[in-house]
């Protein structure tokens, strides 16, 4: 495998607009404890979900971190400027621990933290995004990694055993691109501290293995039994991941442009929306906002936008505006996948045993091991 990773690395320029405004004092803070090469990764984590909890718009990673439920892929700059195979062999060795604690629900987020002050005061260029590019294709191991354009890993989530039957649900992931150099600039809300990341968390996953905790520990509550250890959270519906997207939405940072995303206002007739009636009841100041659509002047579901690889500060005025859908969370009718595939999941294995069960003859009682016995008896007098 080519080491284009460290070429591409190599070749990145310092941002003179970053050289003259510095960072916000909180992203300066982290940074200081991500920069220094001796910050044990036990302190990286700590500082970081400190971070997402306090600064975040998202109110998804914000569970994730108050709840300390996400798992970490740590880079630096020795790896970047080592083998592209080693870069990979370390993603993927995390990206497998991942996906074996989401299988038992005990996280539906994923980071890959890059940490580098050299990319942190970079300028955001086409050699950054080549970068941005050649790291995500590292992770989702593809031939190629678009520009504007979706692309997703996959979480399973084993549900709790009924008389050995295990029956598991997979839902899509998006990935999604954050860097410190948005810091200040009209993406602020795609910014992160140290570095570059990848954040990966699954709504579907968290709200069903939330279900799954809440019900568990109210079990374990009646009976006193010896159950697993399953996490719970608040947002236990998609109906209330709902409310939460849309306060993510709503809460977008005053940046120097704006808001990157806003809430639309209902239309005048409600048959102008794909689902007519809201399937929760919102707040009061929520109630007079589209629960459908949203606008945004970057994709949020897009990987890596290319707006996030040029130098601007102020949001160009060749930036249009994009309509966002949450229908994704609560719109079950056919013509929506996206409900199936990243909000309900998709039922992969049954609710019956995939193979027959082999068990011990004395399990079974006397009339097996009778008929095993006659079984033995007729064959022995056939030969």
């Amino acid at each position: 495998m080519t080491d284009i990773a460290a070429a591409l690395f190599s070749r990145l320029k310092p941002d003179p607009w970053r050289a003259q405004v510095g960072f916000s004092p909180e992203i300066a803070a982290v940074n200081r404890v991500l920069f220094d090469p001796g910050t044990p990764a036990g302190s990286i984590k700590e500082a970081v979900n400190e971070w997402l909890h306090g600064h975040q718009p998202c109110l998804f990673g914000r569970v994730a971190a108050v709840t300390d439920t996400i798992t970490y892929c740590l880079l630096d700059e020795t790896q970047l400027v080592g083998s592209d195979d080693a870069i990979h062999d370390r993603i993927q060795q995390a990206r497998a621990g991942w996906k074996a604690e989401a299988y038992s629900g005990k996280t539906s987020a994923f980071i890959i933290l890059v940490r580098s002050e050299r990319i942190a005061r970079a300028e955001p260029n086409d050699d950054m995004r080549a970068l941005a590019q050649r790291l995500c294709q590292l992770y989702l191991v593809e031939d190629a990694i678009e520009m504007d354009a979706i692309h997703t890993d996959h979480v399973e989530l084993e549900l709790p055993s009924f008389f050995g039957r295990r029956p598991a649900v997979i839902f899509d992931v998006g990935v999604n691109y954050f860097c410190a150099q948005g810091d200040k600039r009209w993406w602020h809300d795609h910014r992160f501290p140290g570095g570059m990341a990848f954040s990966m968390n699954s709504v579907g996953h968290l709200v069903k293995s939330g279900i799954l905790g809440n019900a568990l520990k109210q079990v374990e509550r009646d009976v006193s039994g010896d159950l697993p250890d399953w996490r719970s959270t608040k947002i236990d519906s998609l109906e209330k991941a709902l409310f939460f997207a849309m306060r993510t939405i709503e809460g977008a940072a005053q940046a120097v442009s704006g808001p990157a995303t806003q809430l639309l206002p209902l239309p005048g007739q409600s048959e102008e929306l794909p689902v007519r009636k809201c399937p929760i009841p919102l707040p009061k100041d929520l109630t007079d906002r589209n629960y459908c659509t949203y606008l945004g002047f970057y994709h949020t579901d897009y990987t890596l936008p290319s707006e996030y690889f040029t130098p601007d500060v102020q949001r160009p005025s060749s930036v249009d505006p994009h309509y966002l859908d949450f229908t994704y969370l609560f719109d079950d009718r056919l013509d929506n996948p996206a409900h199936l595939r990243i909000g309900k999941g998709i039922r992969v294995r049954k609710l019956g045993p995939e193979e027959p069960e082999q068990v011990a003859v004395e399990r079974e009682g006397r009339y097996l091991a009778d008929a095993l016995r006659r079984r033995k008896k007729s064959k022995g007098k056939e030969t």
